[in-house]
């Protein structure tokens, strides 16, 4: 039996319902911004549902051409089939625990919650179907990971692979003129901090990315689509040593927001408005599961990981799961060979049942021999 809550006696009393039903969705689970969309781009507001963290891929394949698995959510509708998002590019926020008080605010066409039903966002989902669809060619794909010493950048193109990508190389390239130093308010936050450091690191790195692209234009002409993946852990680090509630995170909160809308803008001007935008802001997992940094190139290192996925498989008596294209491409060859079938069984019955008479063509061609004998 279904409970219903009246609100009607006072629109006090429901102002104050639906104040609480907002608060309360807020605070559960992530959110996904949508800095910025093209035209024919569109989005629903209120989806029904709130957006699977595993349909995420697939929105960034779908937002692209590419194919994917079918999503559950309706947020995002086709839009245009002549027209698509040259260059998509997501950045994923990792928070803390207190993120609700000082919430990040990028400006955005529209903002999601986020379900969980996953640890983490795949996003070497969409690097597999960049790989898959556009075999033999090498789409413009950048990848940004950061650890304790590094901050790697994963790319086909080797202008990325040429950037100082340890920290004492880019704490040095923070004390340039043209850095992150300079062209932001960092407020209260202090390099000579690790954890301070560490965030601007990151923010620098993407910068020198976009550097890269500046100068480099040749590289956005390409007729396939690119793609961007950039992970931002610092602010979780400066949480972690200043507090949730410090004047240290506020801070960071707000250069992130002044970052992410000046990136959002020179993406568009590179791309003259062709390119989807997007902010997932998640909360810190705790606890000792990881997603492990993989490269992009590492195509022989997963065929010989398959293979012996395979053998495990056939030693346990398990069957192995099944791509995308399995369904298409049983129907191909089943309907096929049916075809085959039955037109190889009319062909039989018409020759066992032919009539050698005066019409037919083993007459034509024996009566001419006959005659000259």
């Amino acid at each position: 039996m279904a409970h219903l809550i009246d609100i009607s006696a006072s629109p006090v009393s429901a102002t104050m319902f639906l104040l609480l039903v907002v608060c309360c969705s807020q605070a559960m689970g992530d959110l996904l911004h949508i800095t910025h969309a093209p035209g024919y781009m569109k989005f629903v507001q209120h989806p029904i549902k709130d957006l699977p963290a595993s349909d995420i891929p697939k929105m960034i394949s779908h937002s692209l051409g590419l194919p994917s698995g079918e999503m559950s959510w309706n947020g995002m509708l086709q839009g245009s089939l002549f027209k698509r998002p040259k260059a998509n590019v997501i950045v994923t926020l990792v928070g803390h625990d207190d993120m609700d008080k000082t919430p990040l605010n990028p400006k955005s066409l529209a903002k999601y919650i986020v379900h969980n039903d996953v640890p983490f966002v795949d996003i070497e989902q969409v690097t597999h179907n960049f790989k898959r669809t556009l075999f033999g060619s090498t789409p413009l794909m950048v990848e940004l990971l950061a650890d304790n010493a590094n901050i790697d950048v994963k790319s086909w193109h080797e202008i990325f692979k040429k950037l100082p990508s340890t920290r004492q190389k880019l704490n040095d390239r923070l004390l340039e003129n043209n850095s992150v130093l300079n062209q932001f308010d960092i407020g209260t936050l202090n390099i000579s901090h690790s954890a301070d450091a560490a965030l601007l690191e990151e923010l620098q790195m993407i910068r020198n990315i976009m550097e890269k692209l500046k100068s480099n234009p040749g590289y956005l002409k390409s007729k396939t689509p690119d793609f961007y993946s950039f992970t931002i852990s610092g602010l979780k680090d400066v949480a972690q040593h200043h507090g949730g509630e410090s004047s240290q995170v506020a801070s960071a909160t707000k250069l992130l927001n002044e970052f992410i809308d000046k990136m959002t803008s020179e993406f568009r001007q590179l791309y003259k408005d062709g390119v989807m935008v997007e902010v997932l802001v998640t909360k810190p997992i705790h606890g000792v599961l990881v997603r492990k940094a993989r490269s992009l190139m590492e195509a022989d290192t997963q065929n010989t990981a398959t293979v012996s996925q395979v053998s495990a498989w056939k030693k346990a008596n398990i069957a192995a799961s099944y791509g995308d294209e399995y369904p298409a491409i049983f129907n191909i060859i089943l309907w096929g060979m049916i075809i085959l079938a039955v037109a190889l069984f009319i062909i039989s019955h018409g020759i066992w049942n032919m009539d050698p008479g005066r019409d037919s063509v083993i007459y034509r061609m024996t009566s001419q021999r006959l005659k000259k004998e």
